[in-house]
């Protein structure tokens, strides 16, 4: 935790403009993944932002995070190296940005 307090902070923001949720930390021990407790989660944090809706923005630093977290419909907008570990920026809800390379998200300086 102490060395993605370290990544967070060294993120540029890709976040939206406009007012939206942020998903700081979600974590699952270990020996508990794979029982559904991470979709257990995200379902109770979805049914705090439809009862004030707007988009949802986190980054992530791990491919299978990121698989798990498109799998419940967030979006990459933003991928960079941060500190020497990938970082992805995420969003559900979030108008895509425009860009010129529709193709390719857009990096993070």
């Amino acid at each position: 935790m102490a060395a993605w307090a370290d990544v967070t902070a060294s993120v540029p923001d890709h976040r939206p403009r406009t007012p939206h949720w942020y998903l700081a930390v979600l974590g699952v021990e270990p020996a508990c993944q794979g029982r559904g407790l991470g979709a257990a989660l995200l379902s109770a944090i979805g049914d705090l932002v439809a009862r004030d809706p707007a988009p949802l923005a986190l980054e992530c630093d791990r491919p299978e995070s990121l698989s798990f977290y498109q799998a419940h419909g967030f979006e990459i907008r933003a991928e960079e190296r941060v500190l020497g570990l990938p970082v992805w920026g995420l969003g559900r809800g979030v108008e895509s940005p425009a860009r010129p390379e529709a193709s390719a998200p857009p990096r993070l300086r």
